[in-house]
This record gives structure tokens, C-alpha cells and sequence, in this order.
């Protein structure tokens, strides 16, 4: 690059200065970036590989899930040895649902502590030592068949993340030891007619250095200071849109995090719904019922107040189903559906308790409003079934019912199904077609 001869008179005066001036910025960026980069880079380097080890846990958590499950202890040993076998995989350790160990790859991890154990949520990652190797242990559940099955413990090598900070400290070391050396020589020729523009110049580079990305440097002194100066104005306000252009993308990511768990947990509920509701008639499943009774019981405890459990079956519904064919008895038990849904409160529970069986939970009433609102009920599943009797082949349908009472005839949800239950029997084998309330001693005889 040519200068003009006033140009060149300046720059021969001012050499020194831009060299020492160069020389300070440098070392001075050199340490700010190599302490915010190896910051980065450790934080980066272990993210890496803690996603690694949960990515490899969940394959392997996949590969050895069901094996769990099933007790494979043999198929579980042999997969887990051909997994260690494959280089950065040390070791893996499998526990079973009652968090004892059941397998390991190599065999003397059974005699490590930390991995023979089920932590808590804060401690599913573990950096460790193993016969010399450093090394980074992940623990993953498994779930088989939608529940928990065990757990997982898969510890990777970390000896080349080791090795790599080794010879990243080993270049950085050398090369400022070299610079720090060559800025000392220098400055000490120029330091005196440099103290006080590098001091400024300093003071914003430290405060951006801090986050102060607002802060300006104001250009002054000779023309390559200033040009300097204004240099680092410049990367400040390039730091500073840097730093906007972060904040808005971690604001659009928590956005799209907090809708992707709105949705995560709607599909959920929907999930659950499915899993508790009988897909022929649209009512609740057994299941669904189940953990109703309990929340039921356990409000009725706490409010001190009565509660009804209601077991129907149909009558003759087998020689219907037989003769008139399945469809008609899908048809049957979608309209004795329906009666009980129309006939039912806001408050009660109508469930299909399994084939012509069904279910009703009715809150806050006691033992005779009880049997009036089965006989109601009752009454509502032949006016429903009238129209699809078949008197002509012998399958007329009726309806029998018993009724348990809380707290009368029992305090427990199994004791109070059993009672109803054979209330509900005793009616089908003294010929069906009516309605008895449960005594205490049925259950056990």
C-alpha cells in the first residue's frame, strides 16, 4: 500500500505507537477470546457429549427395553457385550424395576457404587474415573409397554474431549507466552508516549469485555489511534446486534419450547382418554372406572358423603349375541349405552365394565335413593331394548341389577364392586330381570 509523503512522515513518527498499540489490543483480545472460547468450547464439548450418551441411551434403551421386560438375562448380557465392544462405550449397567442390578458390560462394573444405584432427577449424569480412563456415565429409564421397566446406566470415554482440552491448553499456553514475551519488548521502547490513549482504549475494550456492549470509545489522538478506536466502536455496535439477533432467537425459541409442550401435553390427555374409554359404546373402560371409584371414595371420605355402586348386566344377551350375530349385539350394548348416558346425571359415571356388563358410580345419594335410581335406570335400558328383542328365536333381553352403598356396605372400592356384584348375581340366578341392594355376607360366600 503507497502513502503520500505527509502520510508517510506520520506514520514514520507514530510506527512505534501503532506497533505497541497493535501489540496491546492483541494480547488484550487474545485473552478476552481465548477465555470466553474455551469457555464455550468446554460447555459445548460436554453438552455434546451428554446429548451423545442420551442418544445412545435411548438406542440402547430401545435394544434392551423389552429384553427387561421379558427377563432375557442372557440376551440382555450379550447385547450389552456387543455394545462395549464398539470403542467409546465403556461399559453399560441395566437395573430392573425394583432397582437392582441385573446386568453389566464388563463385568466389573458391579463393583462401582455410583452405577449400581438409581438416582435422583439431579444426578443422571456422572463424570468418573474408571481403571484410569476418564469417563462419563448417563442413566436413562426404561420404559417397556408404556411403564417404567428399569433403568440404565451408559458411561462413554471421555479421553479424547480430555486430550483435545490437553493440546488446545498446550498451543494457547505457547503462543501467549510467545506474544506476552514480544509485547514486553515492545513496550517498553513506546510505553511512555502510549500511556494514556492505550489506558483509554483499554478501559472500553475491559468494559466490553463485561458486557457493557453500549459502551463507545471516544477517538482521539493520533490518526491510527483514533482510526483504532473507531475500529472498536464499530465491533461493539456488530457485538451489540449480535447480541439483539441472540436475545430475539432465545425469545422465539422459549416461544416455540412453551407451544411444544402445550402440545406434548394435550396429546397427553388425549392419550389417556383413549386409554380409559371403551371404544364400542364411547363409555368408560373398566380402567377408567377403576381410578374414578377411587377418586370418588376418596371425596365422599373427606365431604362425609354416601355413595352408589351400580353393577347391571343383560339379560339372555348371550342367546341374543349367538343367534341374532354379533352386529345386533354391538347394536344392543351401543343403545343400552346410550339409555344409561340419557338416564345419568352431570355428576355420576357410566362404564362398560366388560361384555354385556356395566357400571355406574352415583355421588351423594344414599341406599334408597340408591334403588330408585337403578330401578330408573333399569327401566331406561328395556325401553331402549324393546324394539330389539327378538321373540321370534327366544332372545328377549332384560336387565337385573344390584347395588352396594358407601359407607353401609363397604368402605373399600373392591369390597364395594364384590358386593354389588353378587347382589347382581343373586338377582341373574333367581331368574334375572330385577333389582336388590347388597348384604354384607354375600361377598364372601
Amino acid at each position: 500500500m503507497r502513502y503520500h509523503a505527509p502520510a508517510m512522515k506520520l506514520w514514520q513518527g507514530l510506527r512505534n505507537r501503532i506497533v505497541m498499540l497493535a501489540i496491546g489490543a492483541a494480547v488484550l483480545l487474545f485473552v478476552v477470546v481465548l477465555v470466553v472460547f474455551e469457555a464455550i468450547r468446554r460447555g459445548e464439548a460436554s453438552a455434546a457429549l451428554a446429548q451423545q450418551a442420551a442418544l445412545v441411551s435411548d438406542v440402547v434403551g430401545e435394544l434392551v427395553g423389552e429384553l427387561v421386560v421379558a427377563r432375557d438375562r442372557a440376551q440382555i448380557e450379550a447385547t450389552l457385550g456387543g455394545l462395549v465392544s464398539r470403542g467409546q462405550i465403556l461399559g453399560v449397567v441395566v437395573l430392573n424395576a425394583q432397582r437392582t442390578v441385573i446386568a453389566t458390560a464388563p463385568g466389573w462394573l458391579r463393583k462401582e457404587s455410583r452405577l449400581t444405584v438409581w438416582p435422583g432427577d439431579d444426578a443422571r449424569v456422572v463424570m468418573l474415573e474408571l481403571r484410569g480412563f476418564p469417563a462419563l456415565a448417563h442413566f436413562q429409564p426404561l420404559v417397556a409397554r408404556g411403564e417404567i421397566a428399569g433403568g440404565l446406566w451408559l458411561v462413554l470415554n471421555r479421553e479424547p474431549l480430555v486430550a483435545a482440552n490437553r493440546r488446545f491448553h498446550t498451543v494457547a499456553l505457547l503462543l501467549l507466552v510467545g506474544l506476552v514475551g514480544f509485547c514486553m519488548v515492545l513496550a517498553t521502547i513506546g510505553a511512555e508516549s502510549l500511556v494514556r490513549p492505550l489506558d483509554e482504549l483499554g478501559d472500553t475494550v475491559a468494559a466490553l469485555g463485561r458486557g457493557e456492549l453500549g459502551t463507545r470509545h471516544e477517538a482521539r489522538g493520533p490518526e491510527e489511534l483514533a482510526r483504532l478506536g473507531r475500529r472498536v466502536n464499530r465491533m461493539a455496535e456488530q457485538l451489540e446486534a449480535s447480541q439483539a439477533a441472540l436475545t430475539r432467537l432465545a425469545s422465539d425459541l422459549d416461544r416455540q419450547v412453551r407451544e411444544r409442550t402445550r402440545e406434548l401435553e394435550e396429546s397427553s390427555r388425549r392419550f389417556a382418554a383413549i386409554a380409559n374409554t371403551d371404544p364400542l359404546t364411547g363409555l368408560v373402560n373398566r380402567r377408567g372406572l377403576e381410578i374414578e371409584l377411587d377418586r370418588y371414595l376418596s371425596l365422599s371420605r373427606r365431604n362425609q358423603q354416601p355413595l352408589a355402586i351400580i353393577m347391571m348386566d343383560l339379560d339372555n344377551f348371550k342367546t341374543y349375541n349367538d343367534r341374532c350375530g354379533h352386529l345386533s349385539g354391538d347394536t344392543v350394548l351401543r343403545a343400552v349405552a346410550a339409555a344409561l348416558r340419557g338416564r345419568a346425571r352431570a355428576s355420576d359415571v357410566v362404564a362398560r365394565w366388560g361384555g354385556d356388563e356395566f357400571c355406574l358410580l352415583i355421588p351423594a345419594t344414599d341406599p334408597e335413593g340408591a334403588l330408585a335410581a337403578t330401578r330408573r335406570f333399569v327401566i331406561a335400558v328395556l325401553e331402549a331394548m324393546a324394539d330389539l328383542s327378538r321373540a321370534d328365536v327366544s332372545a328377549v333381553l332384560g336387565a337385573s341389577a344390584g347395588v352396594a352403598c358407601y359407607p353401609e356396605d363397604g368402605e373399600e372400592a373392591a369390597e364395594l364392586i364384590a358386593r354389588a356384584d353378587a347382589a347382581l348375581y343373586k338377582v341373574k340366578a333367581s331368574g334375572g330381570s330385577g333389582v336388590l341392594r347388597a348384604s354384607p355376607q354375600w361377598a364372601e360366600t
